[in-house]
């Protein structure tokens, strides 16, 4: 007996430091649905869950709940501290091609030598992020003069391009640095590309600056008049898609000059330009014809695959819908219901490589009725299912739940939904559809994807409700 009070006084305790419920109609005293609410399985408190003298039932039901794919629109990829440039090829995902367009920044007033001699212009890269099963490949890179005007404070996004010089003023090609741990190749990401420049471009910047006319280089306001930026572009060898990270300071654009001083010497000096102020974005072309997602083409139209398959895929606005409304459906035959755990998983999702992985964490926002992302009426902010948290409420727009991938060893997304499930019930939330969305961070900087077998997106749900409900398994 004292065993069976000490479980149940931990469960009251547990109830109350961490969960918060609402009950439509419930016949249920409030000291039973707080034990009921805080313990999964009564069985393990001494509770009986048979016989007639009870008012109460613990059910445990499962959903394998029907999705659909939907291409998003509306990308946002701009001041997002990465620039990604590329091409790869997916059987099931079609070849994407990234293009980044950017401005370059002067970073102080260039003031020369009269007698500084022009020595080379060298673009400077830090890579932090690759895409591609090939890393061993050759990559092709060219760099273009911008012909238009990149405006820092507008939004670009996934589709939007800007026109370039018909030939490039640089180019090289490249291997990733690679080192073997644990008998693989992994790419090393504390290296930096160096891209040369054309001779006479450098050349004209360095008379620019020598001749006492010219404002040019007086200011970042005048450079950027005059230069309006670079776009890089992928050659035709690049296998891979990389992520020039421009807020390391290891990006950076010089000119080098020398020039003879006083003492007869010869004194090398550099003109550093910058990219991490500057404004910049990535434009994704996607061709997926000969995949199984060859028919997705309308922005926010459901569409199903030729394979059957579910896609998620950053940067490019492919996602997949979610549709809650067989448990709407199930849930409106009972009269009194308390959510004790519900938990969504997704996978496990279908194998991938190092350097294709599945984005992570997810965020799982709310459709509308044009399966477009649902918005607040007051202020316009995206609705997103809220991290199951007693404190927080799940019609609330401030704490997204992040769905994190679990692992190789785990390849799954699993989370609990309680308190956003209890909110459909009461009737908080009308809409029974959610969109799995990359979080902003993975959406607008990778192209990372994965596929899900539409028969492992499963919702199980353990509740409470009274013995006047028809059993359910």
């Amino acid at each position: 007996m004292r065993i069976l009070q000490i479980r149940i006084t931990i469960c009251i305790m547990n109830l109350w430091a961490n969960m918060k419920f609402s009950v439509r109609n419930s016949g249920l005293t409030l000291g039973l649905a707080l034990l009921l609410f805080a313990c999964e399985d009564p069985g393990t408190i001494g509770i009986e869950t048979e016989g007639d003298n009870l008012n109460f039932r613990v059910f445990y039901k499962k959903f394998v709940l029907p999705a659909t794919l939907i291409q998003s629109d509306s990308i946002l990829t701009s001041s997002s501290g990465s620039l990604l440039v590329g091409r790869q090829s997916d059987a099931n995902f079609g070849e994407i091609i990234a293009t980044s367009y950017s401005e370059v920044w002067l970073n102080t007033a260039a003031i020369v030598d009269p007698s500084s001699v022009y020595d080379s212009l060298i673009l400077q890269f830090k890579y932090d992020y690759v895409y591609g099963e090939d890393i061993e490949s050759f990559n092709n890179v060219k760099v273009y003069q911008l012909e238009e005007t990149l405006v820092r404070l507008d939004p670009y996004y996934s589709f939007s391009s800007l026109e370039f010089s018909d030939e490039p003023i640089g180019e090289t090609t490249f291997q990733y640095i690679t080192e073997t741990i644990d008998d693989s190749q992994t790419v090393r990401f504390d290296t930096t590309l160096r891209i040369p420049l054309s001779d006479a471009l450098g050349q004209e910047w360095m008379d620019k600056m020598l001749d006492e006319n010219d404002t040019t280089f007086d200011s970042n306001f005048n450079f950027i008049d005059y230069f309006n930026g670079i776009a890089l572009r992928a050659g035709d060898s690049y296998e891979t898609i990389s992520g020039f990270n421009i807020i390391d300071a290891r990006t950076t654009l010089n000119l080098f000059y020398h020039f003879t001083n006083a003492d007869s010497e010869i004194d090398n000096r550099n003109i550093s330009f910058s990219l991490d102020n500057a404004g910049h974005f990535h434009q994704l072309e996607v061709d997926r014809s000969g995949s199984p997602i060859s028919e997705v083409t309308e922005f926010n139209t459901e569409y199903t695959a030729s394979n059957n398959m579910l896609y998620v895929q950053s940067g490019t606005g492919l996602v997949t819908k979610i549709d809650f409304s067989e448990f709407r459906n199930f849930t409106d035959t009972i009269e009194a219901l308390i959510i004790n755990r519900a938990d969504l998983t997704l996978g496990e999702i279908e194998p991938f490589e190092t350097y294709t992985p599945p984005p992570s964490p997810l965020v799982y926002y709310i459709s509308d009725s044009q399966f477009r992302r649902a918005r607040t009426e007051e202020d316009s902010l995206l609705r997103t299912v809220q991290e199951d948290n007693p404190a927080i409420d799940p019609t609330g727009t401030r704490f997204p739940l992040q769905a994190e991938f679990l692992g190789e060893d785990d390849p799954l997304y699993s989370d609990p939904i309680s308190s956003f499930l209890q909110a459909i019930y009461n009737g908080r939330i009308e809409e029974t559809d959610i969109l799995i969305f990359p979080d902003f961070s993975e959406n607008n900087s990778t192209v990372n994807r994965f596929l899900l077998d539409p028969g492992n997106i499963v919702l199980v749900v353990y509740y409470t409700t009274s013995v006047t409900t028809e059993d359910s398994n």
